[in-house]
């Protein structure tokens, strides 16, 4: 009887032990990955926890049109707020200006300014998204409001191409196609090699906008990503033709715009509401595993995005928390061993 009830002491003090080394052994491991740092703090991790962008859950938002012209010292305060509410990811809009359904028009220098701000935006930690935009003097679209000729795909093809060069000068993280890409009056071919040419010359992420509408999803097993408005119908028609495909939501703007002194520069005259339907589709994302994170769109939901503790700062963050704490709770499973059942021999009883 004394010899058993050694046995079962040594074998609690075992057991101790080894829930004790294990439990250090984890938390070492969370401080070391960043996590637990997050969860004590309200801050965002540091940029350079992040060096590689391509598999986190993305917390984006739109900037505004006029953000890239900023002054640097804006820009740096921007995104200090922004970062302090867990936004991750940020999407810079190039508007195209089309003067007729013959062409497009847009601004080396404009380009420049992208790329000058992309770069001040990764050295605050962002992951950073260039998406053109069309703006035709009545409306600012993802794509136009007619079905160009197949003459419009050689500029079309040039925009695309001088959007990947300056995406890669400054190190973009994602090229999001505009909403015309794979327009049906140039063949499948054609765009499968503008495809190709586009990763010549840059090495990022390459995405599209994948609505009913916009580009056909026979692309999808060619890109990197997809981003849908809140039509989860349309999530589960995606995974069928890829099932590992990276999919995003992105909230639809409605924002007004007009031209100001010159037709082609677009500038905002109402920024519609969107506060509820953003706070409704951070839910909607985190209740779907498969999709890989959302972006919010229009410039009531940035500037409340610069407000310290406003409603949707307060969901950005929040979102953030029980993502950390569900990362620590998957690390834990797979550096923690499987519990011993009841079947299995006591190792330590003699």
């Amino acid at each position: 009887m004394q010899n058993d009830l050694r046995s079962r002491n040594r074998e609690r003090r075992t057991a101790w032990f080894i829930a004790a080394v294990m439990v250090a052994a984890l938390l070492y491991f969370a401080s070391q990955g960043g996590i637990l740092r997050d969860l004590l703090s309200t801050e965002e991790a540091p940029p350079e926890e992040y060096a590689d962008r391509s598999a986190i859950t993305r917390r984006a938002v739109e900037l505004p049109l006029d953000f890239p012209g900023y002054e640097r010292a804006r820009i740096s305060s921007a995104t200090t707020v922004l970062r302090a509410n867990a936004v991750n990811w940020v999407v810079l809009r190039v508007p195209l200006w089309i003067p007729s359904p013959r062409g497009i028009e847009y601004s080396s220098f404009d380009l420049r300014r992208i790329e000058q701000a992309v770069r001040q935006l990764k050295d605050a930690g962002f992951g950073v998204s260039i998406a053109p935009v069309y703006w035709d003097g009545d409306s600012l679209r993802a794509a136009p409001s007619f079905l160009p000729p197949r003459a419009f795909f050689r500029g079309y093809r040039v925009m695309l191409l001088d959007m990947a060069a300056a995406a890669a000068s400054a190190s973009a993280d994602a090229l999001l196609l505009d909403g015309l890409f794979g327009f049906g009056s140039v063949t499948a071919g054609s765009w499968l090699q503008l495809l190709t040419d586009i990763r010549g010359r840059f090495p990022g992420s390459i995405e599209a906008r994948m609505d009913s509408g916009f580009t056909p999803q026979l692309y999808l097993r060619h890109i990197d990503g997809a981003h849908l408005s809140s039509d989860l119908g349309r999530v589960t028609t995606l995974r069928k033709e890829r099932d590992d495909a990276r999919i995003y939501l992105q909230l639809p703007s409605k924002d007004e715009y007009a031209s100001s002194v010159e037709a082609w520069q677009p500038v905002l005259v109402t920024a519609d509401d969107v506060l509820q339907a953003a706070i409704q589709l951070i839910s909607q994302e985190e209740d779907r595993a498969e999709t890989e994170g959302f972006t919010l769109t229009g410039m009531q939901a940035y500037r409340q995005l610069l407000r310290k503790d406003s409603p949707l700062a307060r969901a950005m963050s929040n979102r953030r928390q029980r993502g950390l704490i569900r990362e620590l709770k998957s690390r834990q499973q797979e550096l923690l061993p499987a519990a011993p059942t009841n079947s299995e021999p006591n190792a330590h009883r003699e």
